[in-house]
């Protein structure tokens, strides 16, 4: 009975020591963020020895390899998706985990702060500009600079002003606003011939 005993302990001894010889990694939960389109996630991994690195790879061919359980990503397109998450362990083993998600409220960032020329004359020397704003906010503070030397900062979205010498000359408007937009725009303005000069 003695000898029977004491070879069970033997046989617990070898099967312990072999056990410990393999890590044990288990992503047992993966949470999914989805904010119009950037999807966040995070991982909870269990495993017995260090991780060596987390691989992340998006369903539109985003990969990415981190030493964190969390990444986010842009998606450019609404739809279903998935992210595979592969967990290598530093004595070389894996855990593996795919998780699914939808984005259906993917919202196109647009340049809400541009500025356009939208009227336009010239005629000899004389030059009347108008000018759009998006967004068509008010308090905007607008500056004219007419390419030869003169600027004009009465925050007009028209301007009208005369040249007084024949050549080429760009034209720059721009403007600022208190929340934080501001843009400028060019034009080329080529005077042939002066305006006469009415006293």
């Amino acid at each position: 009975m003695k000898l029977f005993n004491l070879f069970n302990l033997l046989l617990l001894i070898i099967i312990t020591s072999c056990s410990d010889k393999y890590s044990e990694c288990v992503i047992d939960g993966v949470e999914v963020t989805v904010a119009n389109n950037e999807v966040s996630v995070f991982a909870s991994v269990k495993t017995n020895t260090d991780i060596e690195q987390y691989n992340w790879e998006f369903s539109d061919g985003f990969s990415e390899a981190s030493l964190n359980p969390w990444i986010s990503h842009d998606i450019i397109q609404n739809g279903e998706g998935f992210v595979e998450l592969q967990v290598d362990l530093v004595n070389g083993d894996i855990c593996e985990h795919t998780t699914n998600f939808k984005v259906d409220s993917y919202i196109t960032n647009s340049d809400t702060c541009d500025i356009n020329i939208v009227g336009w004359n010239l005629n000899c020397s004389q030059l009347e500009v108008e000018i759009n704003i998006d967004g068509n906010p008010y308090d905007v503070d607008v500056w004219w600079d007419f390419g030869d030397g003169s600027l004009l900062t009465n925050g007009n979205k028209h301007a009208s002003y005369k040249y007084k010498k024949k050549g080429i000359y760009e034209l720059e408007v721009g403007y600022s606003h208190a929340n934080g937009c501001s843009d400028s725009t060019t034009r080329i303005v080529q005077i042939d011939s002066l305006a006469q000069i009415i006293n």
